[in-house]
Protein backbone atom coordinates (compact mmCIF):
# COMPACT_ATOMS: atom_id res chain seq x y z
CA UNK A 1 0.00 0.00 0.00
CA UNK A 2 1.18 3.32 -0.96
CA UNK A 3 1.02 5.54 2.00
CA UNK A 4 0.62 9.58 1.45
CA UNK A 5 3.88 11.81 2.18
CA UNK A 6 3.75 15.53 3.36
CA UNK A 7 7.19 17.75 2.99
CA UNK A 8 6.90 17.89 6.96
CA UNK A 9 6.93 14.82 9.46
CA UNK A 10 6.28 12.41 6.58
CA UNK A 11 7.57 9.37 9.03
CA UNK A 12 5.04 10.15 11.65
CA UNK A 13 2.49 10.83 9.11
CA UNK A 14 3.40 7.30 7.86
CA UNK A 15 3.19 5.97 11.21
CA UNK A 16 0.17 7.68 11.92
CA UNK A 17 -2.20 6.24 8.78
CA UNK A 18 -0.64 2.76 9.52
CA UNK A 19 -2.03 2.37 12.90
CA UNK A 20 -4.95 4.10 11.65
CA UNK A 21 -5.25 1.46 9.05
CA UNK A 22 -3.83 -1.57 10.87
CA UNK A 23 -7.28 -2.90 12.31
CA UNK A 24 -8.27 -4.09 8.58
CA UNK A 25 -5.38 -6.22 8.28
CA UNK A 26 -4.87 -8.55 11.14
CA UNK A 27 -0.89 -8.75 10.09
CA UNK A 28 -0.62 -5.33 10.03
CA UNK A 29 -1.75 -4.66 13.53
CA UNK A 30 1.89 -6.83 14.38
CA UNK A 31 3.58 -5.06 12.28
CA UNK A 32 2.15 -1.56 13.84
CA UNK A 33 3.78 -2.59 17.15
CA UNK A 34 7.15 -3.98 16.12
CA UNK A 35 8.04 -1.24 13.42
CA UNK A 36 6.60 1.97 13.72
CA UNK A 37 6.41 1.62 18.22
CA UNK A 38 2.69 2.48 17.74
CA UNK A 39 0.28 0.09 20.00
CA UNK A 40 -2.78 -0.68 18.43
CA UNK A 41 -5.86 -1.66 20.67
CA UNK A 42 -7.91 -4.47 19.63
CA UNK A 43 -10.75 -1.66 19.63
CA UNK A 44 -12.39 -1.88 15.97
CA UNK A 45 -11.36 1.44 14.36
CA UNK A 46 -14.90 1.65 12.96
CA UNK A 47 -16.39 2.67 16.61
CA UNK A 48 -14.41 6.04 15.92
CA UNK A 49 -13.74 6.43 12.40
CA UNK A 50 -15.73 6.26 8.94
CA UNK A 51 -14.03 5.65 5.25
CA UNK A 52 -15.07 8.17 2.60
CA UNK A 53 -14.08 6.48 -1.28
CA UNK A 54 -14.89 7.49 -4.64
CA UNK A 55 -14.30 4.45 -5.97
CA UNK A 56 -11.00 4.55 -6.60
CA UNK A 57 -9.30 6.34 -3.93
CA UNK A 58 -10.45 6.62 0.22
CA UNK A 59 -9.79 8.26 3.06
CA UNK A 60 -10.62 8.07 6.87
CA UNK A 61 -12.85 11.30 8.52
CA UNK A 62 -13.99 10.88 12.41
CA UNK A 63 -17.59 9.75 12.67
CA UNK A 64 -19.88 12.55 13.20
CA UNK A 65 -17.87 14.50 10.72
CA UNK A 66 -20.42 14.94 8.08
CA UNK A 67 -22.74 17.07 8.51
CA UNK A 68 -25.18 16.66 5.66
CA UNK A 69 -25.44 13.66 3.01
CA UNK A 70 -27.41 13.95 0.16
CA UNK A 71 -28.83 10.31 -0.91
CA UNK A 72 -26.98 10.76 -4.28
CA UNK A 73 -23.75 10.04 -1.91
CA UNK A 74 -24.85 7.64 0.26
CA UNK A 75 -22.41 5.39 -1.18
CA UNK A 76 -19.71 7.34 -1.04
CA UNK A 77 -19.60 7.06 2.72
CA UNK A 78 -18.45 3.06 3.75
CA UNK A 79 -17.16 0.82 6.00
CA UNK A 80 -14.78 -0.81 4.18
CA UNK A 81 -11.84 1.07 2.06
CA UNK A 82 -12.28 0.77 -1.36
CA UNK A 83 -9.17 1.87 -3.91
CA UNK A 84 -5.49 3.67 -2.76
CA UNK A 85 -5.71 5.32 0.48
CA UNK A 86 -5.10 8.83 -0.21
CA UNK A 87 -4.49 12.00 2.81
CA UNK A 88 -7.42 14.00 3.57
CA UNK A 89 -6.19 17.39 1.64
CA UNK A 90 -5.46 14.92 -1.40
CA UNK A 91 -9.32 13.48 -1.44
CA UNK A 92 -10.97 16.50 -1.30
CA UNK A 93 -8.93 18.27 -3.81
CA UNK A 94 -10.07 15.27 -6.28
CA UNK A 95 -13.80 14.94 -5.69
CA UNK A 96 -14.32 18.53 -4.67
CA UNK A 97 -17.31 18.15 -7.59
CA UNK A 98 -19.26 16.41 -4.38
CA UNK A 99 -17.25 16.72 -1.19
CA UNK A 100 -17.67 20.44 0.83
CA UNK A 101 -16.35 21.72 4.19
CA UNK A 102 -17.43 23.94 6.76
CA UNK A 103 -15.24 25.13 9.14
CA UNK A 104 -16.26 24.78 12.50
CA UNK A 105 -14.90 26.16 16.14
CA UNK A 106 -13.61 24.20 18.63
CA UNK A 107 -17.20 24.86 21.00
CA UNK A 108 -19.15 24.16 17.89
CA UNK A 109 -17.33 20.08 17.56
CA UNK A 110 -17.74 19.72 21.33
CA UNK A 111 -21.35 20.81 21.58
CA UNK A 112 -21.06 23.85 23.64
CA UNK A 113 -21.98 26.07 20.94
CA UNK A 114 -24.27 25.63 18.29
CA UNK A 115 -23.67 25.93 14.40
CA UNK A 116 -26.14 28.55 12.81
CA UNK A 117 -29.66 26.77 11.88
CA UNK A 118 -29.11 28.97 8.79
CA UNK A 119 -26.28 27.20 7.73
CA UNK A 120 -27.96 23.91 8.56
CA UNK A 121 -30.84 24.59 6.32
CA UNK A 122 -28.83 25.69 3.53
CA UNK A 123 -26.87 22.32 3.87
CA UNK A 124 -29.74 20.48 3.63
CA UNK A 125 -30.18 21.83 0.20
CA UNK A 126 -26.43 21.00 -0.98
CA UNK A 127 -26.05 18.25 -3.72
CA UNK A 128 -22.71 17.81 -2.17
CA UNK A 129 -21.56 15.73 0.64
CA UNK A 130 -20.72 18.42 3.48
CA UNK A 131 -17.63 17.54 6.18
CA UNK A 132 -16.95 19.48 9.27
CA UNK A 133 -13.54 20.77 9.41
CA UNK A 134 -11.30 22.86 12.23
CA UNK A 135 -8.26 24.19 10.31
CA UNK A 136 -8.61 22.39 7.23
CA UNK A 137 -8.75 18.87 9.03
CA UNK A 138 -11.80 16.94 9.22
CA UNK A 139 -13.40 16.97 13.34
CA UNK A 140 -16.22 15.47 14.31
CA UNK A 141 -19.67 17.53 15.66
CA UNK A 142 -21.47 16.96 18.74
CA UNK A 143 -25.13 18.52 18.13
CA UNK A 144 -26.52 20.35 20.81
CA UNK A 145 -30.15 19.15 21.81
Amino acid sequence: MKLPRSPRGGALMAATLFALVAPFSASASEHASVSTGIRTSSTDISTYAQILHDGTNWTMIPRGAVLHLSDKHRDKLGERPVGNLVSWPEFLSINRSWLATEEVTLRQAEGTRAIDPRRLSYFSKQKRMVVAVYQESPIAVVFIR
